[in-house]
Formats: structure tokens, sequence, C-alpha cells
């Protein structure tokens, strides 16, 4: 999303509540879990639309995926990472710094 590329799949619980099937917000294109003949009828319209060299129409769903994908750098994906993995090992395995502390 943040490079601009349009994100399909389905709507499984990883995604619920950042990926957006329809409406106004629409950030990808989903179908229910493991329904795979509606995620290929959804994907027909932008297949068609690569073929012909024309994403005009899918504008709006790929300026959501850019603006949903903007605060989710690599350097927040690392601090969410040691939060993680902090609130599971303790401050004990992982220093405040996010450094493992040698033996």
């Amino acid at each position: 999303m943040r490079a601009g590329t349009i994100v399909a799949g389905f709507d499984s619980v990883g995604g619920q509540g950042m990926l957006v099937g329809e409406g106004e917000g629409r950030n990808c294109v989903l179908a229910e879990t493991g329904d795979y003949f509606r995620l290929a009828q959804r994907l027909e319209p932008l297949l068609l639309d690569i073929i012909t060299g024309d994403l005009s129409s899918w504008s709006l769903l790929i300026r959501n995926g850019r603006r949903f994908a903007a605060p989710h750098t690599p350097e927040a994906e690392e601090k969410s990472v040691l939060e993680f993995w902090r609130g599971v090992l303790g401050e004990c395995a992982i220093g405040k710094e996010g450094h493992v502390p040698q033996a």
C-alpha cells in the first residue's frame, strides 16, 4: 500500500479493522475468507484495467491505501515489535534501548 500497490485478499483476522473493502475509505480489494470465486470476481475489473493501462478508476483506493500505510514506517514497525516482546519477555530479556543483554 505504501508504494501505491493495490492490495487484494481475504478479510481474515489479521486485517480486520485495517483493510477496508468497500465505501469511501476503501483501501484494498477484499472478499470473505476462503471465497476464491468472489475474490476473482472482484479482481477482474482491476486486471482488465491493468491490461488496458488505465488505473484511473483505482486512484481513490490507491490514495486511501497510501494514507493508511503512511504511519507504518520501518521505525514504527521496529518499535512495535520491541514493545510486543517486552510485554511477553519483560525488560530483563530486552533492555530499554532495544538491545538484548549479552551473557
